[in-house]
């Protein structure tokens, strides 16, 4: 049923934002992420020290978080104490997390780039909620760490996360 769930959130592009009532799309996404634990992680962890995933845990508590505080005028700490507790039910989040941020002007290029059209003023908006959203996750989060890549390249951006990670790992890994 995991598997069913995100092929349907992913179908249209977006996996974190479907239905747009987000008590709907938080415990569908964390049923999701459940399920990713479940049937990827908890086997990548029981061969490797280190599993990298992408688009994990924080992302589900952004996209939600910036639906609470958007359109249910929501205080993000309460928002953030409940996100987390749905986030318990769906399994264990990682050590250390990269929110990798670029300007929200470039994710709107990207998304205008990939998708041959400009996003609606809507879809603009929000995804500039959910930068906002990050933003209020990373400063009561210790293993979210920010990195402002701006418009670097693939290959500077990967310099950027080696050095962040770099004092952040046990030298037996």
């Amino acid at each position: 049923m995991g598997d069913q769930l995100f092929e349907l959130f992913s179908s249209s592009g977006d996996p974190f934002m479907r239905h747009g009532d987000v008590l709907t799309d938080t415990f569908l996404a964390a049923a999701i992420r459940a399920n990713i634990v479940a049937n990827q992680i908890k086997s990548a962890t029981s061969d490797h020290d280190i599993v990298i995933e992408d688009r994990g845990a924080h992302t589900m508590l952004s996209y939600s978080l910036a639906s609470l505080i958007r359109y249910h005028d929501t205080e993000p700490a309460e928002g953030i104490a409940w996100l987390r507790s749905i986030l318990t039910l769906a399994g264990p989040t990682s050590d250390i997390a990269l929110w990798l941020r670029p300007p929200v002007r470039v994710v709107l290029d990207r998304w205008a780039h990939r998708e041959g059209h400009q996003p609606p003023p809507e879809r603009c908006a929000f995804l500039a909620s959910v930068d906002t959203a990050y933003q209020e996750l990373a400063s009561t989060d210790d293993t979210l760490h920010p990195l402002n890549v701006g418009e670097q390249r693939a290959e500077d951006v990967h310099e950027q996360i080696l050095a962040t990670l770099r004092p952040l790992l046990s030298d037996d890994r």
